[in-house]
């Protein structure tokens, strides 16, 4: 499948690719055709293909020869390493940050039924985190928990509230 295919499949209008006409060249116009067209076999939404189109024009006009080598070079099979690639290339340092964050926080004791899920939500990043509570002995275990987890991020950041 070609991204032409799957601008026809997914109904994308005109107005919908508007960023592209940031690529004034027609050199960052082909590399942005080779590099769409890696992305649509991996069939993304409507919304994450927009979204993964709009980063590629970002790098591209950032620096088309990254482009060339950290995406044409590359082969993906599914649509999550892809997304995580270009998400690092196009957000280094929010990437960065996330990773050390997320690597920090499963560090921490969570009680023992709870189960973190790391995750952006907006501008911030954090732990969604489920508890099954039965009982009030369930429940104050849990709360026991996660005031150890609230000691050890207030160890981390001793002088800020929150993490």
């Amino acid at each position: 499948m070609t991204f032409n295919q799957w601008v026809v499949e997914k109904k994308v209008k005109e107005a919908d690719l508007v960023f592209k006409l940031a690529l004034k060249t027609a050199s960052d116009q082909l590399l942005f055709q080779f590099s769409a067209d890696q992305l649509a076999p991996l069939r993304p939404s409507f919304s994450l293909g927009l979204q993964l189109a709009e980063w590629l024009v970002d790098l591209i006009l950032l620096d088309s020869e990254m482009v060339q080598n950290q995406i044409l070079q590359r082969s993906f099979t599914d649509l999550e390493s892809y997304k995580a690639h270009i998400k690092t290339l196009r957000f280094p340092v929010t990437s960065a940050q996330e990773q050390q964050k997320e690597e920090q926080m499963k560090g921490f004791m969570w009680p023992l039924q709870a189960k973190p899920k790391f995750e952006r939500r907006g501008d911030k990043f954090g732990a969604e985190i489920k508890l099954f509570i039965s009982n009030e002995s369930d429940l104050i275990k849990a709360i026991a928990g996660l005031e150890r987890v609230q000691q050890q991020m207030a160890e981390l950041n001793p002088v800020k509230k929150g993490f």
